[in-house]
């Protein structure tokens, strides 16, 4: 590893896709964090950019696809099956030597991708190989706008699945970040007055000396920054959902809000997530036999389905409903 004078942060941008991780990236990026390149370009579903490194992308995609496991993936046990499909990989490794490259170009490095809810465990090893203080920002923004904003922008799903994706999900982040320096953001808070949360979250993470606190950075994340990229605004009410899901996930989402308190992040908080991941596992067992892509991983290769996006799951679910009457 070569030296290096400046302590070296790798803040790694956490939560579900459209709960608001391009906009905290992008605001770090702003204040001087260095999003390594090449990036992964804008589309029509985010026109002002990801903010996300285009290698960590196709790494992740490639160890989800050998582990069948999706981006966003319902099933409590998706997270074992990545991290022994990334052990096998060399994840770890192979992470720590692009990171290493990158701190080349610069000290503080933020890091986001939404696959990278799967793969904490390998980031934190390759972190420490690389002489970087690991730090997690994760996003939370209201389970039923996430699901809503991924059916608009993203393709159709049912409202179940998408609630079980984001609660797997965010339960398996809280775990995989404990002991590590993380502070939770709430996306509303975000979007109405930026610096409130973000010197929060600065000073929870020790990167706030890393920052720039100048009148230029400080302008670009005012031009950066629009209240209205909360085009999706939804409550429980508008979705679909059991109410034994419903009951899981909306404690899930009253948990992570209290550890976005100032003060509200201890170890005492540990057993009620470990308490909401056995509710969930539970949860999701009964929603098994209701969902369309449950019953289609027991027909079809288990690595075909990991490399399937979320988008598709609704036309796969059609699909697979008429094989399943096919074959009774």
């Amino acid at each position: 590893m070569s030296s290096h004078s400046h302590r070296r942060e790798a803040v790694f941008v956490v939560g579900s896709g459209r709960s608001g991780t391009s906009t905290i990236a992008g605001i770090l990026r702003r204040l001087g964090c260095h999003v390594p390149t090449p990036e992964v370009g804008a589309d029509e579903t985010n026109p002002r950019g990801f903010n996300e490194p285009q290698w960590m992308v196709d790494l992740h995609d490639a160890v989800l696809r050998r582990a069948g496991v999706a981006v966003a993936d319902p099933r409590p046990g998706a997270a074992t099956d990545v991290e022994h499909a990334a052990a096998n990989a060399g994840t770890a490794a192979a992470a720590a030597a692009w990171l290493d490259e990158h701190f080349r170009v610069a000290d503080q490095l933020v890091l986001k991708d939404p696959r990278l809810v799967w793969f904490l465990t390998p980031w934190r090893r390759a972190a420490g190989t690389a002489g970087a203080r690991a730090s997690f920002a994760t996003m939370l923004r209201p389970p039923p706008e996430v699901v809503r904003s991924k059916s608009t922008y993203y393709g159709p799903q049912r409202d179940a699945d998408g609630i079980a994706m984001w609660v797997n999900g965010m339960l398996h982040t809280e775990l995989a970040t404990r002991g590590a320096p993380r502070a939770f953001v709430r996306y509303d808070e975000l979007l109405s007055n930026w610096r409130d949360p973000v010197g929060q979250a600065a000073g929870t993470l020790g990167i706030r000396r890393a920052l720039r606190h100048d009148a230029e950075a400080t302008a670009a994340v005012d031009a950066f920054v629009d209240p209205d990229l909360r085009r999706v605004s939804v409550t429980w009410d508008d979705l679909s959902i059991p109410p034994y899901l419903r009951d899981v996930a909306e404690r899930t989402w009253d948990h992570l809000s209290t550890l976005a308190t100032p003060d509200g992040d201890t170890p005492a908080t540990y057993p009620a997530a470990d308490t909401l991941r056995a509710d969930f596992a539970l949860a999701f067992e009964q929603l098994d036999t209701a969902s369309a892509y449950r019953r289609a991983r027991k027909l079809l290769p288990r690595r075909a389905l990991g490399v399937i996006p979320p988008q598709l799951r609704s036309r796969l679910g059609r699909v697979a409903r008429r094989v399943i009457a096919d074959r009774v």
